[in-house]
């Protein structure tokens, strides 16, 4: 787009995702920088003639609105003036005005004015374009899709599921609290008042969740939950101490000064799923019969080789424990500095020996290990999408976990995290 450079998106995409802002407020500030968003895909289209599209969409974003998911390049915003306006509140809800470049405010304020008139560049209104070209959109993948998968494998091995939501969005570390605060109530046992005290301590309001809590006691439960989290960085990362043994690490500090190596402390590394499992370890520290993941399901988390965390009740225990004291050991330091990634190395202890003698009680017997998982994905027959014919193929993924950091590789897919809480004593055969 004239008067933005490769470099300007660059550093403004970097900005948003640093800011914590939602994708839906990040995608309504890209969509102003880019000439094939908000329709301008499925317009150029028009102009050359073309006389049917077909849109397969998956869904990266909370409700699968077409004109949201990656900014919508063949779909327009039913108003545009709206989107401009939300990206200019953007900027200014997380402060981004002197973080953005020059030439992306402007723009964004240009756009604003622009979209509240009819000369937009000619754009047409958002259906004509479609009704043109025999527009179809379809969306073939989804965070509730993903859903609905994992409470269909749960009961196929005998788990019952317990869907919660494919919508959760907020602070990683908040809604990881939450979640694992609903599992812990679940695996308590006691009466019905101690589910509803324990839902009331960790806010979380409801009749159902107690009654969700009290069911539990019929065999081992899967609650399931989808959405996307955020994680929100501070200017600065600060360590008040390091231990004894700690190594030195480089500070992130925005401020430009020259950081001493000596005395530097750790800059994050983790991403949001890993983030919510340390959180998660955190609520459930004592905890027994719980056991926690959360995994994007593009395969990747964050600027790491990670897809995720998987946490049970012992893990802050085992982490300081076998860490000897490294600063990557302490869950709350890990949360402080987004280091998440550091910590689910010692989540699960190290050289920890399988002991087949465990008591069938227990959910998290030994440390868990690589494991092949397969599943049914829908594949197209013919290079026909009009006909809607698809089989089912048979795809084996490869899952590793080393500690508590769990790995898949990319996955070809995103449709945004899934958060699991396994509840309550597990049949041995499925103990491994």
């Amino acid at each position: 787009m004239d008067g933005l450079s490769l470099d300007d998106v660059r550093r403004t995409s970097q900005a948003l995702l640093d800011s914590g802002a939602s994708i839906d407020e990040i995608n309504a500030i890209r969509s102003q920088l880019c000439q094939v968003k908000q329709g301008g895909l499925l317009r150029a289209l028009e102009a050359s003639k073309c006389t049917r599209v077909w849109t397969l969409i998956l869904s990266d974003v909370i409700g699968d609105d077409p004109a949201i998911i990656g900014s919508g390049p063949t779909v327009s915003p039913r108003d545009p003036s709206n989107v401009a306006r939300r990206a200019l509140e953007t900027v200014a809800k997380y402060n981004l005005e002197r973080k953005l470049p020059a030439s992306v405010t402007r723009r964004l304020r240009a756009s604003e004015s622009a979209a509240g008139t009819d000369h937009d560049q000619g754009t047409p209104s958002p259906d004509s374009a479609a009704a043109a070209l025999n527009h179809h959109t379809l969306v073939i993948g989804s965070n509730r899709i993903a859903v609905q998968a994992c409470a269909a494998a749960a009961s196929h091995l005998g788990i019952r599921p317990v869907v919660l939501s494919d919508r959760l969005q907020g602070e990683a570390k908040d809604v990881a609290r939450t979640l694992a605060a609903l599992a812990k109530a679940c695996a308590a046992s006691g009466t019905r008042e101690h589910a509803e005290d324990t839902n009331r301590d960790s806010n979380i309001a409801g009749s159902e969740s107690a009654d969700l809590c009290m069911s539990v006691a019929r065999g081992p439960c899967l609650l399931i939950a989808g959405g996307e989290t955020t994680v929100t960085f501070n200017e600065s990362y600060e360590l008040s101490s390091l231990r004894d043994g700690g190594e030195a690490m480089i500070k992130a500090d925005t401020s430009g000064d020259e950081v001493d190596a000596a005395t530097a402390t750790p800059g994050p590394m983790g991403g949001r799923a890993q983030e919510m499992a340390a959180a998660a370890a955190l609520e459930l520290a004592g905890t027994e019969s719980v056991v926690f993941m959360a995994g994007g399901t593009d395969g990747t988390d964050g600027p790491t080789d990670a897809t995720g965390g998987i946490v049970d009740g012992l893990s802050v225990e085992r982490a300081a424990s076998v860490s000897n004291g490294h600063p990557d050991g302490d869950v709350h330091m890990a949360l402080q500095l987004h280091r998440s990634y550091h910590w689910l190395k010692f989540a699960w202890g190290k050289d920890m020996p399988e002991d087949e003698d465990e008591d069938e009680d227990k959910l998290s017997p030994s440390r868990p290990r690589g494991l092949s998982v397969t599943c049914s994905e829908s594949r197209s027959e013919s290079a026909r999408p009009a006909t809607g014919t698809v089989d089912q193929a048979e795809v084996e993924v490869e899952v590793e976990v080393e500690g508590g950091l769990v790995r898949t590789g990319p996955t070809g897919t995103n449709v945004m995290d899934l958060y699991l809480a396994l509840v309550g004593p597990l049949p041995r055969e499925l103990h491994r």
